[in-house]
């Protein structure tokens, strides 16, 4: 490491200075920040603050701060998302096994309530579609070892294991409208094909395909028609259909300890493109930063892994 911690490859490279606008507080300490979003239409910055169950919200050029309560909805505040001045935030339940909620509310006015849609088990993650027309919702359904009214069980046999599902909520002149919940049940049948294309299943006792698949995170296509949902725990994605509202496929990663890129301009038919392996597992969340927004020059591709706790940034070269 050469003097003043420099790292001898950031010699070649113009060295970026980052100039602090503002910091905000939460005032709880651990916990009391996770996942933040952007609200540009009323310079507001909502952030998640799960050790109170609440959205914070912060204007980001000064003034004072305020907070939605989420606890009227739901016993945690998992996500949180905007566009266009709508705000999102999704809620699991108490115990998590039964149906979440994802309640919509005005990010500027917050005192106002919101509006609550019921959503699948274990809502990890909402985003909206780029048109704004659609809100869609990781429901992870993870097991837990609890009976029905919430109290421990020894025998994961007896435990609860909700299915995952996603849910697409439809947006009516920028209100939540119909719901469509996509499952894997199509699937239930299908366990030799998935484990032969790399899919991890079988991970809890007596679980079915639709109740073994975990949805974590979403990234929608920009032309509003397909999506893709990670199964971190299966060590796949699944491509789902905006339209039809169906499930095209589940694309077993094959492989582990690594980031894995597809052609999937026919999202029925994926085609492995390349394997860059990283040594590492479980990747948690990935984003995507374009050439022309990129600090190299060249598109980037930064990557959380939840297991090891680590960010790596890696540069995509052609």
């Amino acid at each position: 490491m050469p003097a003043h911690g420099v790292p001898a490859a950031a010699k070649h490279h113009k060295q970026i200075r980052l100039n602090l606008l503002s910091s905000f507080d939460s005032g709880i300490g651990e916990g009391g920040a996770e996942i933040a979003a952007l609200d540009s239409a009323n310079h507001l910055l909502l952030v998640t603050n799960g050790a109170e169950n609440r959205t914070d919200i912060f204007p980001i050029f000064g003034g004072e701060a305020a907070s939605f309560d989420i606890s009227p909805y739901g016993g945690g505040v998992q996500s949180v998302a905007v566009k266009d001045g709508l705000a999102v935030a999704v809620a699991a339940a108490d115990p998590v096994v039964l149906p979440g909620k994802a309640v919509f509310f005005d990010p500027a006015n917050p005192d106002a309530g919101g509006t609550a849609i019921v959503v699948g088990a274990l809502p990890d993650m909402v985003t909206f579609s780029y048109q704004g027309t659609k809100v869609l919702v990781a429901n992870e359904g993870e097991p837990r070892c609890i009976d029905a009214d919430g109290f421990g069980v020894t025998d994961p046999s007896q435990a609860i294991n909700p299915e995952g599902t996603i849910s697409i909520i439809d947006l009516v002149s920028g209100q939540p409208g119909p719901v469509t919940t996509v499952d894997f049940k199509a699937f239930n049948d299908s366990a030799t094909e998935l484990r032969s294309d790399g899919v991890r299943i079988g991970t809890w006792p007596s679980a079915s395909i639709a109740e073994d698949l975990e949805p974590e995170y979403i990234t929608v296509a920009k032309n509003g028609k397909a999506a893709y949902v990670s199964l971190q725990e299966n060590n796949a994605v699944a491509v789902i259909d905006l339209e039809s509202g169906g499930v095209l496929d589940i694309v077993g990663l094959e492989r582990s300890g690594g980031i894995m890129s597809f052609d999937v301009t026919d999202p029925t038919a994926p085609e492995l493109l390349e394997w860059a392996q990283t040594g590492d597992i479980s990747p948690e969340g990935m984003q995507f930063i374009k050439q022309e927004d990129s600090p190299t020059g060249r598109p980037l591709l930064v990557v959380s892994y939840e297991v090891s706790g680590t960010t790596a940034i890696f540069e995509i070269v052609k």
